[in-house]
């Protein structure tokens, strides 16, 4: 009873975006846990799941003999790491429930009694939805050292917050310093990005030398242990996505317009079977899931390389090109509840702000020091000058937007054509954005080739 239980859990995610996965520190999972002889928790996206199997069937199988072994034990999550804060109830249900289906028919995970989801703001929201039976989370809780009540419905352990990026040997008497500290039967829980995998296998393996150290799984830790009849209500900080506001404000206004459902009837096995093509999908199941791709898109940030920072506009371009093919059908009549807010005008016109004129900036300098040392850069400002051509469109397609909203305001919202013309601006402006960066990604990977120790972007 003099043992401190260590929860350890990992957090993967890799958004899907064709091409092929080439390696994945999953492959290392399941031999850390066995090196540590520690139950490892896995939060893993479905995008990752499938390109796990697709790509590396024998990462993928091993992390199934591990799940299937109980060496690794599942952690739940929302299936595209889309922020919780973006979606509704009824979206943010039907992502546990992908992620459901991904971890326990996919991979295999045999389904334990109770649920942990994270992040902590989604597994409150979901607390007590049958029958997806979320029962425990892991949330940070100043000063706990033992699983306590967040509301009236979830447990929770208490999360330490450890930062790896400073010296390991730091991080080592850090960690084992909060081991002493912490009375015989506590839990400490940890979590981590699976990029950080070997560094935590470093970490770990210095500290399991200590006798009071006992890994368990967070099941155990939460049978073993009293919890804290106090209730607690933590201030859970949504995730920031500062591109929601415009891009997702829009087009969630777009699909309600037209009618479609936010939760299409459709199980993980199709999008890993139809190799998350949302095009081969019918409308009423593209739409939706489009929709959730942009808002996992809006949650990356804004220094993210130029081919994710992408991902929201792309997935924007193609949920537009869907709406538009709706308005040659003639029972298509739209019919917004609201009109659309000045704010998410004002958005869409700050995300090329945000997202590609800090890098039209940052590139033309990276190209004057080119040029300095004496390196043409001749394709890296052709593709440098396109990226700024790109970026007009895009203003202009949101001039034509105004104007196509103007136009549908005078007529009640009626008029399929004025619909179309509405839809199409949007879309031609989201893809503006995406030539642009596109453009900016053929810049940096110039100068990568020229300088090859530089940042490339």
């Amino acid at each position: 009873m003099n043992r401190v239980q260590v929860v350890v859990g990992f957090i993967a995610h890799q958004p899907f975006r064709g091409g092929h996965l080439q390696a994945s520190p999953l492959g290392r999972l399941v031999p850390v846990a066995e090196a540590l002889k520690a139950p490892l928790g896995l939060a893993i996206s479905n995008e990752l799941a499938h390109q796990l199997k697709r790509d590396l069937p024998n990462t993928f199988d091993e992390l199934k003999r591990g799940l299937v072994e109980r060496k690794v034990w599942p952690l739940y999550t929302l299936a595209h790491e889309t922020p919780a804060a973006l979606l509704e109830p009824a979206e943010l249900f039907d992502e546990l429930r992908l992620n459901c289906e991904c971890l326990e028919a996919f991979l295999g995970a045999p389904r334990p009694e109770l649920r942990g989801v994270v992040p902590a703001i989604a597994a409150k929201s979901l607390a007590g939805s049958a029958p997806l039976a979320v029962g425990y989370t892991i949330a940070p809780r100043a000063g706990a050292a033992c699983p306590f009540r967040l509301g009236d419905r979830l447990l929770a352990l208490p999360e330490q917050q450890l930062e790896l990026d400073a010296d390991e040997d730091v991080a080592i008497a850090r960690v084992a310093q909060l081991i002493d500290e912490t009375p015989p039967g506590g839990v400490l829980a940890f979590l981590h990005d699976l990029s950080q995998l070997e560094r935590v296998r470093r970490l770990w393996g210095a500290l399991s030398v200590n006798r009071r150290i006992v890994f368990v799984s967070a099941e155990e830790a939460l049978k073993a242990s009293l919890v804290d009849s106090a209730t607690t209500e933590l201030e859970l900080a949504a995730e920031p996505a500062p591109l929601a506001e415009g891009v997702t404000g829009a087009l969630e206004w777009l699909v309600e317009a037209f009618g479609f459902s936010r939760t299409p009837p459709l199980a993980a096995q199709v999008l890993f079977d139809e190799d998350y093509r949302l095009e081969r999908l019918p409308p009423r199941a593209q739409v939706p899931m489009l929709l959730r791709m942009v808002k996992a898109g809006c949650g990356l940030r804004l220094d993210a390389d130029e081919a994710r920072a992408k991902r929201p506009f792309l997935d924007g371009f193609r949920l537009c090109d869907a709406l538009a093919a709706e308005c040659h059908l003639a029972d298509t009549r739209p019919a917004p509840e609201r009109g659309l807010s000045p704010e998410v005008l004002h958005g869409l016109e700050r995300g090329p702000e945000l997202v590609v004129d800090p890098r039209l900036i940052y590139w033309q300098i990276e190209l004057e020091r080119l040029q300095a040392r004496g390196h043409d850069g001749a394709s890296a400002r052709s593709a440098l000058d396109e990226a700024r051509l790109a970026r007009q469109r895009a203003g202009l397609e949101l001039d034509g937007l105004r104007s196509a909203y103007g136009e549908l305001i005078r007529h009640a919202y009626r008029g399929r054509a004025r619909w179309q013309k509405l839809v199409v601006h949007l879309r031609d402006h989201l893809g503006s954005v995406c030539v642009a960066l596109d453009r900016l990604e053929q810049a940096a990977s110039v100068r990568s080739m020229l300088h090859p120790a530089a940042r490339t972007g």
